[in-house]
């Protein structure tokens, strides 16, 4: 099966995501656009740009012109997108491209409906850019410039996901990656990972960043030590978050439970005193008589003395009408076009009006033994109450109390601290979540932390005042709340950016001079290698030489003794030489000094040959040994190293096989949008089991069988390989199984 790139998995992945979110907006469902009610959705544009990200990421490489002229366009196209929105932003101004009558049926808590967060939009400016440069990189700075770019995408998206994992706009209102949506953030994350994939294959890729060891180190140890410190600081504010906020909701909603009591108390207080002006005897016979006509005067001073009585009491205006609803006698003043008046569900249905402050009005019938008398109009200021909803103690700056009611589809609310004037409001916040005084209206009781008709972030208590038909709210900015934990947080991560590059300074420090002493050894380790690599052969070869003398019998007969004692002086000779060979290869490997001659080879030259050289050896075991090669197979790579490789490979085929056969197949293919060479040597040997797989690929590495025997080498064939092949920037592949034979496949890039 042909390999998916992963690049190609996260192209298709960005045009899926993009695509539903621009379903959702089409067809107006909530769930596909935002993954949670209240959460920020991905708006039209953000998802349009995932569509053309994940789009250039499908582009195969095969054509490397329509390659670059297609990712060039589509990376334009992301660019002059952003590029208007950070306008939008800096401005202030629409340059209609944010699609608002799309978007206008969702609760949204931009002040902008459907326009790409600044965040977001600074993220797609950036793979914009990589998109266009990876095509194009011709010296090191504009490499280092697309890993950054890429690097600068995935930041913006973990920052949005930390956003939403410790709940950052509670701490910072300004936190600028507060409308970065979860799933955004996700998919950004997700492109720098395509990205990275992509411009991965190019040849400037494989050229590291940090050419020197210690700065590589460097590097690796300062980003853990960052990336610790930095998880360790938050973690331990996210938990002290919960804390405050747990404890912050205790207060707000004992201040609310001690403010409805208070509230039940004075209105019962104020209605009982109005009865007791509605129930005085001696004042309904003086109304009776002074209706009938038989008031000689006295019976209206008494009437009068009772008014004045009362208005000492705490009244600001009490009146008695008779029962034809004429003025018997009155004092005090009424409030006249009070703002806001609400009728309360207690026994006498008294009016709560605001007129300038809070005032309990009560219009309570006069009746006695013989019928109807008349009625009293009663005024009770609540002085209390002024002073409970424009003083919350204990609760800050913007601690805050409210008491509405419903009127149909809003809420008429009484003034209160940070709103000094009767206003209305919708029943739901700018998110489309139930405002806390709606909740409290429907009878229920709680503490949440949400938006409220400000738009801002607040810690609200909410429950209804008994049974009145009044709901309560009392509150505070999260903002005000956090601030002591962002202050710390704050002063914390400059401590941690300063002890990171102290201890980046220092690591460096350290790590310089051991660095310096093991490229120092390396170098030793290489010219000693190279100035030895003459004296170790030279013996060696004689020793191999002047034994292949004496066993060709040319100085004169041997017996069987002195022949077998030769044999195995020459055995252990050519192993030797051999190990000395690989030595010598693998240094120049390890050390960039192998020297490749890139030009067009005959591939099945080289195998024919190496087949030719190794068909005795094969024979000689019994073995079926085939090559299948087809008549033209002509790549641009190093002779010299593909037939070490290939003798590699079919060399151990024939040593780890006993009976069977040993097959050597070639063949082109197509592999992410190139052509690819493909060598494999099957044989029906021993097998490698999983275990040793995961090993078989290291420096003095051996297998054995099931019978525990060792074979002859020095297990530096199948590192060397892999070593050689990487250096062509090609692969070896292996597919085994234990018992039954192995498949080594050298995979190479016809260019």
């Amino acid at each position: 099966m042909k390999r998916v790139p992963l690049s190609g998995f996260v192209g298709a992945l960005l045009v899926l995501l993009g695509g539903t979110v621009m379903l959702g907006w089409a067809t107006k469902l909530s769930p596909l656009v935002r993954v949670l009610p209240g959460f920020t959705p991905m708006v039209f544009n953000t998802a349009l740009c995932f569509v053309l990200a994940g789009g250039a990421l499908l582009v195969p490489l095969s054509d490397a012109e329509r390659y670059r002229r297609v990712t060039t366009a589509i990376g334009g196209a992301l660019v002059v997108i952003a590029a208007l929105v950070l306008a939008e932003h800096l401005l202030q101004k629409d340059l209609g491209i944010d699609w608002p009558s799309l978007q206008a049926w969702l609760h949204d808590t931009s002040k902008a409906p459907g326009r790409m967060s600044a965040g977001t939009a600074c993220a797609f400016l950036m793979s914009g850019a990589v998109l266009i440069l990876a095509t194009r990189v011709g010296r090191p700075c504009m490499g280092a410039a697309v890993r950054l770019l890429t690097l600068g995408t995935a930041t913006i998206g973990v920052l949005g996901l930390a956003g939403y994992l410790v709940s950052a706009p509670l701490l910072f209102p300004e936190y600028f990656f507060a409308g970065v949506a979860v799933h955004t953030a996700t998919g950004l994350l997700v492109l720098a990972i395509g990205l990275r994939s992509a411009w991965k294959r190019f040849e400037w890729a494989r050229t590291p960043l940090l050419v020197r060891e210690d700065d590589r180190i460097t590097a690796v140890g300062a980003t853990i030590l960052v990336a610790i410190a930095l998880a360790a600081g938050i973690a331990s504010f996210a938990v002290l978050q919960g804390r405050t906020q747990t404890l912050v909701g205790n207060n707000v909603l004992a201040a609310l439970t001690r403010r409805t009591e208070m509230l039940r108390d004075l209105v019962e207080l104020r209605e009982s005193n109005a009865r007791l002006a509605a129930t005085r005897p001696a004042v309904l016979r003086n109304l009776r008589v002074i209706h009938a006509g038989r008031d000689d005067g006295s019976n209206m001073t008494n009437v009068r003395a009772v008014v004045d009585s009362f208005l000492k009491e705490g009244f600001s205006g009490l009146a008695y009408h008779d029962v034809d609803g004429k003025l018997v006698a009155g004092g005090g003043v009424f409030a006249k076009t009070p703002e806001l008046a609400v009728t309360l569900a207690t026994p006498d249905k008294p009016e709560l009006i605001w007129d300038g402050g809070f005032v309990l009005r009560h219009h309570i019938p006069l009746r006695d033994a013989t019928g109807e008398v008349g009625t009293v109009f009663a005024d009770q200021p609540l002085p209390v109450l002024n002073r409970l909803a424009q003083n919350v103690l204990g609760m800050g700056a913007t601690g805050d109390m409210g008491l509405c009611v419903a009127r149909g589809d809003q809420l008429r609310c009484f003034p209160q601290k940070l709103n000094p004037r009767v206003f209305s409001i919708p029943l739901v916040n700018i998110t489309g979540e139930s405002l806390p005084m709606t909740r409290a209206l429907r009878g229920e009781t709680g503490v949440i932390i949400t938006r409220d008709y400000r738009a801002q972030n607040v810690v609200a208590a909410y429950g209804p005042v008994g049974d009145f038909g009044l709901g309560m709210v009392v509150k505070i900015d999260a903002a005000e709340v956090f601030r002591p934990i962002r202050e710390q947080l704050e002063l914390a991560l400059g401590v941690l950016v300063v002890l990171a590059a102290a201890g980046t300074v220092l690591l460096r420090s350290q790590v310089k001079p051991l660095a310096t002493k093991l490229a120092d050894a390396n170098q030793a380790k290489d010219r000693f290698l190279a100035s030895m690599s003459h004296e170790l052969r030279t013996p060696l070869n004689a020793i191999i030489g002047f034994t292949g003398t004496l066993l060709m019998k040319l100085p004169g007969p041997l017996n069987a003794d002195q022949e077998k004692q030769l044999r195995t002086v020459q055995t252990g000779a050519n192993h030797l030489l051999a190990l000395i060979n690989d030595l010598l290869d693998l240094a120049k490997i390890e050390s960039g000094k192998v020297e490749l001659s890139l030009v067009p080879t005959d591939c099945r030259k080289v195998i024919d040959e190496v087949a030719d050289s190794l068909r005795p050896q094969a024979e000689g075991k019994g073995l079926e040994f085939t090559v299948t090669v087809p008549q033209e197979l002509t790549v641009r790579t190093d002779r010299r190293a593909l037939s070490q490789i290939v003798i590699n490979l079919a060399n151990n085929a024939i040593k780890f096989t006993e009976r069977g056969s040993v097959r050597i197949r070639a063949e082109r293919r197509a592999e992410n949008g190139s052509r690819v060479l493909e060598i494999s040597v099957e044989d029906t040997g021993i097998g490698i089991s999983p275990e040793d797989q995961r090993k078989l690929f290291g420096a003095f590495t051996q297998v054995d069988d099931s019978n525990n025997r060792r074979y002859e080498g020095t297990g530096l064939g199948l590192h060397l390989s892999q070593k050689l092949a990487q250096a062509l920037e090609g692969r070896i592949e292996l597919k085994s199984e234990y018992g039954k034979g192995s498949t080594f496949t050298l995979v190479l890039p016809e260019e």
